[in-house]
């Protein structure tokens, strides 16, 4: 396997991860809050926070890592404009 292939494998199952534990966090802390049970608020918002901490952050820390590898392997030029646009919705989500 090629370090091109890797790296774009890498950022494929970086961004599931980073998706689909923002997707769940949300669902499961929009649920738990309309129960107005504060100790189970509480509880579940520890699990989020421990979710984002273990899948969120090295999530968000191999997007641009990968991303700026694969520009670097491919000779894309760092400011085309489809490369520009993904950078500015990488911070905008972020935000």
């Amino acid at each position: 396997m090629s370090t091109y292939l890797l790296f774009k494998w890498i950022h494929i199952l970086s961004s599931v991860a980073l998706v689909g534990v923002g997707f769940g966090s949300a669902y499961y802390l929009y649920f738990i809050n309309r129960t107005r049970n504060n100790a189970a608020i509480a509880e579940v918002s520890k699990l989020v926070v421990r979710a984002d901490y273990w899948f969120t952050t090295p999530a968000i820390l191999v997007q641009p890592i990968t991303g700026f590898s694969m520009v670097s392997m491919s000779g894309y030029s760092w400011k085309e404009d489809w490369l520009l646009g993904t950078y500015a919705l990488f911070v905008l989500a972020g935000v």
